[in-house]
């Protein structure tokens, strides 16, 4: 068994969220109830992923490493810790720092995830400045919190396509009821980023992205588009990721689907590509059983690269809410790469043609992933 590969180092950015959180806990020292001024929670995964092949390690989002026949620990493993401090009844600021592997390490990292103010002038409106996450999926706001969500982990075929990492800037949401749902609408603007090969990060300028989301007391619909400006060596390049979902959580049953395109202006070979799930579970008392399958397919035929390869996925799973605030989840799944690189394998790079990139080794046969995981929110 692999050793478990854990090196936590805390970036610039999470120094620079520490004055923030500092002087919101200056702020509530000096309140009559400083109690309820200031608040902290966290959430974890633990979990062990292991594939029937040495083909390629089997991998989440981008992240440059992952399981084989040998297990790994680090695919799925993450620890987040929030806080939260209120300086007035319409002025508060978040910070969360999460602890997992990224795109740019082989081992365990630890990043501000957030670092914002919030300013609610008025009920409804709510105005953050500062790090967010990006509205990209139906499951943004919880997408690092295993416990809150169904499945053991996101499918590749739609969660891995979302290049962006994280919003540097300013969101602007209002809340509207409806009868008894309610409407949100969120417009943004700022800068990202994104990994690319080799741990390199790309810097995004120009973002900005509209995100519409009707929710009732089962159900939830979301319908967004997040664009911008991608700085490569060879010069920009307009990118946009657009996206629809669905969730509903009715009695016993769960269902859950999302659809999402992802654009380049001048890479589309490499870049083009649409990817959709669908999952169904059914609730007896605390054990919830699911399954899920899930595609994606570039949009334009081009050249074998990590990005941009074709795959599907068929999963079955069961969650058992075994404690109070923990949940054990087994997972196994059956990936088809079609023969390409896929999206959820990190495999040698084979040397291109002149002037193109280095092309991803196939995994020629079906791989079948085995997970466990433990979540728990504190």
């Amino acid at each position: 068994m692999n050793t478990l590969r854990i090196k936590s180092t805390i970036c610039a950015a999470s120094l620079k969220a520490l004055p923030l959180a500092l002087a919101l806990a200056a702020g509530a020292a000096h309140a009559d109830d400083a109690s309820n001024m200031f608040s902290y929670s966290g959430f974890g995964t633990l979990g062990e992923a292991q594939t029937s092949s040495n083909a390629g390690e089997y991998i989440r989002d981008r992240q440059p490493g992952g399981a084989n026949k040998n297990p790994d620990f680090n695919v799925d493993s993450n620890l987040g810790l929030q806080l939260t401090g209120v300086a007035t009844s319409w002025l508060s600021g978040t910070v969360q720092v999460l602890s997992m592997e990224r795109g740019d390490k082989n081992y365990i990292t630890t990043d501000a995830e957030w670092a914002f103010l919030k300013l609610q002038p008025f009920e409804g409106l709510s105005i953050r400045a500062g790090r967010t996450d990006l509205p990209m999926f139906a499951i943004s706001d919880f997408r690092n919190v295993g416990y809150a969500n169904t499945w053991l982990r996101p499918p590749n075929e739609v969660y891995g396509l979302a290049l962006l990492e994280r919003l540097q800037g300013v969101d602007v949401s209002y809340h509207l009821p409806i009868a008894s749902t309610k409407l949100d609408v969120t417009a943004l603007a700022g800068t990202s980023f994104f990994y690319g090969a080799g741990g390199t990060v790309a810097t995004v300028n120009n973002v900005k992205g509209l995100n519409l989301q009707w929710e009732t007391e089962w159900a939830t619909l979301r319908i967004g588009r997040i664009e911008g400006d991608v700085q490569l060596p060879g010069g920009s390049d307009h990118y946009a990721f657009t996206g629809i979902g669905a969730i509903v959580d009715r009695d016993n049953v769960v269902t859950q689907a999302e659809f999402v395109t992802r654009r380049s202006a001048n890479n589309g070979s490499l870049v083009n590509a649409d990817g959709w799930y669908v999952l169904g579970g059914y609730r007896f008392n605390s054990i919830l059983p699911y399954v899920s399958y899930a595609s994606e397919k570039p949009k334009t035929p081009g050249y074998p690269v990590h990005l941009n390869g074709s795959q599907s996925t068929l999963a079955l799973g069961m969650r058992w809410d075994a404690w109070k605030s923990a949940a054990l989840k087994f997972q196994i799944e059956r990936v088809n790469t079609d023969g390409t690189a896929g999206v959820s394998f990190a495999t040698p790079l084979l040397p291109g043609p002149p002037g193109a990139p280095p092309a991803g080794s196939p995994v020629t046969q079906p791989v079948t992933v085995f997970s466990v995981a433990v979540d728990y929110v504190f």
